[in-house]
């Protein structure tokens, strides 16, 4: 394999629809995380993957095969429904991917975070009614009272946008 590699973990798409999309616009490889086996020494693999109950998806399983390798530098891109400028956010995804990296040799390079998109049809019945369990409590919150993440959730479930990635661009010109 390469040593410019983009590996992906996806749940319901956009994890791989953003991986297509730098790996279009770069000259790095793609590859699943399923599929990936490791990388040679010196390797850069940037991760892509959907941050799922607090986690980033697939890391743990990620950093077991690049440990294999000396050198290895690693970006990661993230992409979730709470909003990824927010300080408070930031911090819990760093703290679980230092928390995962802690007793590695992967150097992380940069940690970028993406807002992404609800698509109510592709979740499972559970997921389903985790969301719209979370969705009624934040409605019922006072307007005024309401949590950032309440209202992230809320403009989750209300608006049907499509995919719109804004900071990819500078993420592309930054690997």
């Amino acid at each position: 394999m390469g040593n410019k590699i983009i590996v992906y973990t996806t749940r319901h798409g956009a994890s791989e629809s953003v991986a297509l999309r730098i790996s279009r616009e770069t000259n790095y490889t793609i590859v699943s995380e399923k599929e990936f086996n490791g990388s040679s020494d010196d390797a850069e693999v940037l991760f892509v993957a959907p941050i799922y109950m607090g986690a980033v998806f697939g890391l743990d399983s990620l950093v077991k095969k690049l440990n294999k390798s000396n050198k290895v530098k690693l970006t990661i891109v993230t992409i979730g429904l709470y909003d990824p400028n927010r300080e408070s956010n930031v911090e819990n995804i760093r703290n679980h991917v230092e928390s995962s990296l802690a007793d590695s040799t992967i150097v992380l390079l940069n940690l970028f975070s993406i807002r992404g998109k609800l698509d109510m049809k592709k979740l499972s019945f559970t997921q389903k009614m985790l969301i719209k369990a979370l969705y009624n409590k934040a409605k019922k919150a006072d307007v005024k009272n309401r949590t950032e993440n309440e209202q992230d959730i809320i403009k989750a479930v209300e608006e049907n946008d499509a995919l719109y990635f804004p900071q990819l661009d500078e993420i592309i010109q930054s690997i």
